[in-house]
């Protein structure tokens, strides 16, 4: 997939909803086959969540709360 910025002085052009779907289909399909991979991390965990690695062009936000037993007073 091709990814494109907005510019004022080139608006985005017009395409049919047809047309990107077709195209994130033959992505799913390539990732299915094998032929498209992602960057492998270290933490088997994390690449069996985000399907095997991190994505190109993809923004990760890894949010978590740390455990903090009630204390008794």
């Amino acid at each position: 997939m091709e990814q494109t910025f907005y510019n004022r002085a080139y608006p985005l052009k017009y395409r049919h909803i047809k047309e990107p779907t077709e195209e994130i289909v033959e992505y799913i399909d390539k990732r299915r086959k094998g032929i498209t991979k992602s960057l492998s991390t270290r933490w088997s965990k994390f690449n069996n969540i985000c399907m095997g690695g991190i994505e190109p062009n993809t923004i990760y936000t890894i949010a978590g709360k740390r455990y903090m037993p009630a204390l008794n007073s």
